[in-house]
């Protein structure tokens, strides 16, 4: 046993803060905030791994480093000599080919190292770590922008991963400043899906995180980037938090492509508060007039789902009679409609009615092989599903309105059913079959009149 094992046994009998065995340890003094609450720290390798043994391709390397940096000791372990530790914080992680990955990270700075010199760079991790001078949010982006690397980075995160190997809680526990920091770095240097507290940080500490991912994605937006790296983290892991940080980016950032555009609308849709993203909707509609054409009808699609009676008659003359449009206009909502998390859309009964007016008679209703609805009719009926168990004295004049018009003749028998199942829920017992249901309940009916097409793709 040697290390860290070893210098935890030492410390348990001597009762030093730090436990190295080569040396007497002594606190650090100035902003340092380690001292007597600072723990030793458990072996590095993962549970049922093996110790390892230093190989002999590394040892003309450690006996440099040895000679080199021995006379800093006090230095490195005291978080001061930032260049010497970060050329171990990058061995640590794991950014070294000459260095075998497969072993633990502690295990690859004493590879180049001895016993008390490895202690004390580990020390040296978290002392700087524990460092209230860190570099802010903005410098750090700027650097990154400039094409350059912080050594100061590497060393924050090996000392917050180190202390996340012993607790996920010391690390969430750290002032704001350093998480706002550990997380602009880890997100800089790509290594945020593999940082095993990153995720716990989006949960426990949303404020940290909407200042460092804010002031970083702010800064990388006014330069022009066009990504943001770790929003599909954040989205992914913390739905809610990255609702509201979807939003200030969709108002400073012009630089989507249409499916990020996409994807971003859906996250605010369910995530965000509906006023403000009218607000940034209608300002992206009015600043951005030569935006591509898909983009522009994810705008309006969700200016409309969220303020259907400004935007109805916008989207319908922008919509017209072009499948091009309207497909991509249908599957967008419906996704609004039916989120894999968050609020979903619930549009009024006369919002409805709007929406099915533009999409139902550019894709009548259309049957496969096995005389089942095709998947755009399953898509559609899923609007006329949602009219049939809306609520409100406007959704009877709605169905009359839509059968009213000659162009939704195909959808006549549905828009009959629909009424049916509008006035069976206003009755003593209401009862509304599910989507399968009704869509059964339309076939045995006899209700959808389409045509038949043989080149549905859906497997049966």
């Amino acid at each position: 046993m040697r290390g860290f094992a070893a210098g935890a046994m030492a410390a348990s009998e001597r009762g030093d803060a730090f436990g190295y065995d080569a040396w007497e340890p002594r606190v650090c003094t100035d902003t340092i905030t380690m001292g007597q609450s600072f723990q030793p720290f458990p072996d590095c390798r993962e549970p049922g791994e093996p110790a390892t043994v230093r190989s002999d391709e590394h040892a003309a390397t450690r006996y440099e480093n040895d000679v080199s940096l021995l006379p800093q000791l006090d230095d490195i372990r005291c978080g001061k000599a930032v260049d010497a530790l970060a050329r171990f914080a990058k061995a640590y992680l794991g950014m070294f080919l000459e260095i075998d990955n497969s072993l633990p990270p502690c295990e690859r700075v004493y590879e180049l190292v001895n016993d008390s010199l490895g202690d004390a760079v580990l020390a040296g991790f978290v002392a700087l770590l524990n460092d209230q001078r860190h570099s802010g949010v903005p410098q750090i982006a700027a650097t990154h922008l400039a094409g350059d690397s912080d050594a100061a980075g590497f060393v924050i995160l090996a000392g917050a991963d180190l202390i996340a190997r012993r607790s996920i809680d010391e690390v969430l526990a750290l002032p704001n400043a350093t998480l706002e920091a550990a997380l602009a770095y880890s997100v800089v240097n790509n290594t945020y899906e593999s940082d095993r507290w990153v995720v716990p940080l989006l949960v426990a500490r949303p404020a940290v995180v909407r200042a460092s991912l804010g002031a970083l994605w702010d800064s990388l937006t006014s330069a022009g980037a066009s990504h943001l790296p770790a929003l599909s983290l954040v989205l992914r892991e913390a739905p809610q938090l990255g609702g509201q940080l979807v939003l200030p980016v969709l108002q400073r950032w012009h630089n989507f492509d249409k499916r990020t555009l996409r994807w971003l609308l859906l996250a605010a849709l369910a995530h965000a508060d509906r006023a403000q993203l009218a607000v940034v909707a209608a300002g992206a509609l009015t600043q951005q007039q030569s935006m591509e054409l898909r983009c522009r009808l994810y705008w309006l699609a969700t200016a409309f789902l969220v303020a259907p009676q400004e935007y109805g008659a916008a989207l319908a003359g922008f919509a017209g009679r072009s499948k091009e449009k309207i497909l991509p206009l249908l599957d967008f909502s419906l996704a609004a409609m039916s989120p894999s998390d968050g609020a979903p859309q619930r549009l009024a009964p006369t919002a409805l009615g709007q929406l099915i007016r533009i999409v139902a008679p550019k894709f009548p209703p259309q049957r496969d092989g096995f005389g089942d609805p095709c998947d755009n009719t399953l898509k559609v009926l899923r609007l006329f599903y949602q009219l049939a168990e809306s609520d409100g004295a406007a959704r009877h004049r709605v169905v009359q309105d839509l059968r009213d018009v000659r162009v939704m003749r195909t959808w006549f028998g549905v828009l009959d059913y629909v009424a049916q199942l509008q006035r069976l829920q206003a009755g003593d017992a209401p009862s509304m079959p599910g989507f399968e249901a009704f869509t059964a309940n339309l076939k045995q009916d006899g209700r959808l009149l389409g045509k038949r097409t043989w080149f549905d793709s859906r497997p049966h």
